[in-house]
């Protein structure tokens, strides 16, 4: 049944508990009503997609919307979703399909306050990241550190940095296995990597494993 009363409107929205309710059934001059919009949104963000236009293009009522469920940024206006700080708020708040689906304006994908938002949040999300981002140390190793997914998405140039591949280990050890064969087989390599991050001698080489935990105990006999 259409609610057409505001009254019952907010009284509706404020007795809701559920956080999936919908002002789906509201009449179109509610779903214009900003009081009663913004209340809405503010208990589900996904409401905003019920508003009308001119209320999909008010800021207050989008910020509110998106700060409960980043990804109601995809209801709002175009004008709006290419507001940087509406952008940011969306992916503090699980906003993952933000560059998935691309409802948000590609100038973003460069920004790395916003990179790194979405990657601490899900790693392999820097595969829709700027390609000069992928090369950022800071963006790539917060990317690799939520997720070893994101590993194949980092630049080149870290992927065979030595540097940056022992810091990202020492952050996450199963990055060990997405580094090259070569330096998988590279005791000096391997002896490091063990020192940043002892959980990964599970994935070290068996032969390797053995001469690692025999100059472990000689380290530790020799603090006897």
């Amino acid at each position: 049944m259409k609610i057409t009363d505001k009254n019952e409107a907010l009284i509706a929205i404020k007795k809701s508990n559920d956080n999936f309710f919908s002002i789906y059934h509201f009449s179109d001059e509610l779903k214009n009503d900003k009081e009663v919009v913004l209340a809405a949104v503010i208990k589900n963000g996904y409401n905003l997609q019920f508003a009308s236009d001119e209320l999909q293009n008010d800021r207050e009522v989008v910020l509110a919307a998106v700060k409960n469920q980043g990804n109601a940024l995809r209801y709002a206006s175009k004008e709006l979703r290419v507001d940087r700080e509406l952008v940011l708020e969306a992916a503090k708040n699980n906003c993952y399909s933000l560059f998935e689906n691309e409802f948000a304006h590609d100038n973003f994908k460069n920004d790395k306050e916003i990179a790194l938002v979405v990657v601490r949040q899900k790693g392999r999300l820097l595969r829709f990241i700027d390609d000069k981002l992928k090369i950022d140390k800071d963006v790539a190793l917060e990317a690799v550190k939520q997720s070893d997914k994101a590993f194949p998405y980092i630049g080149f140039e870290l992927q065979h940095n030595g540097e940056f591949l022992l810091e990202a280990i020492e952050q996450n050890p199963e990055v060990f296995n997405c580094v090259k064969k070569e330096l998988k087989n590279n005791k000096e390599f391997v002896l490091k990597a063990v020192k940043k991050n002892f959980n990964i001698l599970q994935y070290v080489r068996s032969d390797l494993k053995e001469e690692i935990n025999k100059k472990i105990q000689d380290l530790i006999n020799n603090l006897k």
